[in-house]
């Protein structure tokens, strides 16, 4: 069987349409797997960090409810800092992604909170003279930044997440 030139020309035209889609297609591919590579990295880097909060929520908000002291350590940001200045972040699930957000924006809250409670029991102002009413206030708010911190943390537990 002899295929003429047109029939070639044909067949390498065909040929160059399936190269450019398999190329298209390649493409698409390696970048859908980067991405997923780069989402299971942020969870691995993020997961311990956040398990290692909830536990310290945990510990904090007992240390509120029962009016001992507030724990100094406060909650952990080393991992979220790596993972949102590396552009991680943008390669999880919307909703991971929100949530994390979140608890971290609330994470930095707290802390902030914490160190000012701390500053009201050992430093300086601590000899004011209404710093007793101003640490029971700030510990009510840091309770109730801690229970929407607590919250967030087991949704993301439950969505397995950590």
């Amino acid at each position: 069987m002899a295929i003429n030139s047109t029939g070639w020309i044909v067949l390498i035209a065909v040929g160059a349409v399936i190269v450019a889609i398999g190329n298209i297609q390649f493409q698409r591919a390696r970048d859908f797997e980067k991405s997923a590579s780069a989402a299971d990295q942020a969870k691995v880097l993020l997961g311990k960090e956040l398990e290692l909060n909830l536990a310290q929520v945990t510990s904090m908000r007992a240390g509120t409810a029962s009016g001992k002291q507030v724990d100094a350590i406060g909650l952990y940001e080393s991992a979220w800092r790596v993972v949102s200045s590396s552009g991680l972040l943008v390669n999880l699930d919307h909703a991971d992604r929100d949530d994390v957000m979140e608890v971290y924006y609330l994470v930095d809250k707290a802390n902030a909170l914490n160190t000012r409670i701390v500053d009201l029991t050992l430093g300086t102002a601590a000899t004011l003279s209404n710093s007793p009413q101003t640490k029971q206030k700030l510990e009510k708010v840091l309770d109730s930044i801690l229970s929407k911190i607590e919250i967030k943390l087991n949704q993301l537990k439950s969505r397995n997440f950590f």
